[in-house]
């Protein structure tokens, strides 16, 4: 198994409506690829991670890569791992928008314009960290 960590901007806004589309699709796509993982929104901006067999894994990552709705897509983490960390979780979700303005200020330097990708590196455990301590309190 491997797990995946990227960035991405959308392209344009997304509503709770494409949000909840979005979702929809992409568990239903990652359960039957057998997939697991989680998703963080903010202000037309995600974080996720997919875990899974690496076939699956990789054919799914290439297929968000050609999304038009995504722009400045960064891979931040590309490990093996033997054991899931979203196990049950086709796709865990939290759209941050909805939390308490001082739940979010601790997901801005996470969640606002992706920088660079040398930076990649250094953020990418962090970002895990992050979608890992999201696991639990807010997915849906």
């Amino acid at each position: 198994m491997v797990y995946i960590v990227y960035v991405s901007s959308a392209t344009h806004p997304f509503s709770d409506h494409d949000l909840d589309r979005l979702v929809r699709v992409s568990r239903r796509n990652n359960e039957a690829a057998g997939i697991t993982g989680m998703l963080l929104h903010r202000d037309g901006h995600f974080i996720q991670t997919l875990e899974g067999p690496p076939s699956a894994v990789y054919r799914a990552y290439a297929r968000i890569r050609r999304d038009p709705r995504h722009r400045r897509l960064i891979r931040l983490v590309d490990r093996p791992t033997s054991v899931r960390q979203f196990a049950g979780q086709a796709m865990g979700f939290c759209n941050t928008d909805k939390l308490p303005a001082v739940d979010r200020r601790a997901l801005n330097v996470f969640l606002s314009e992706p920088s660079v990708p040398s930076a990649a590196d250094a953020r990418g455990g962090l970002v895990y960290k992050l979608l890992l301590d999201f696991r639990d309190s807010f997915a849906a």
